[in-house]
């Protein structure tokens, strides 16, 4: 469910490093002229320890991870997309559950999920157990 950016990172940092570096970089992506940004953050991996980026990397994941990154893949440009839509089957599923557990109160689980009641009902009928 992840994109290659992650898997990438992974093989040489660990998952939970990749994640924590993805999320860094998607939350820290440039914004285009209208304000809006793309789906998708890059980085280019530093060849060296003493760039900001290094530095900004460096607190995230780690001085050791930051320099396994710049020793195996010096000048890579991962690019990590937001890992919300990696979530959105375990969130529909949950809907799923609570749905049957309180008796298919519609309004009262979109609004603690934050979704409108049509978009409940659309994520309960798309469900293979529903």
């Amino acid at each position: 469910m992840l994109g290659a950016g992650y898997h990438e990172m992974a093989e040489v940092i660990g998952w939970k490093k990749a994640v924590d570096l993805g999320m860094w970089v998607f939350e820290n992506k440039k914004r285009n002229k209208t304000g809006h940004g793309d789906d998708r953050g890059t980085i280019c991996i530093p060849i060296s320890l003493e760039t900001a980026t290094a530095r900004g990397m460096a607190d995230v994941i780690g001085e050791d991870a930051t320099k396994r990154l710049i020793q195996e893949c010096p000048g890579c440009r991962p690019i990590f997309g937001s890992i919300e839509p990696a979530s959105i089957p375990r969130r529909n599923r949950a809907i799923c559950e609570q749905l049957k557990q309180h008796e298919f109160h519609w309004e009262l689980i979109a609004a603690s999920f934050g979704l409108t009641v049509r978009h409940v009902r659309n994520i309960y009928r798309a469900q293979p157990e529903a």
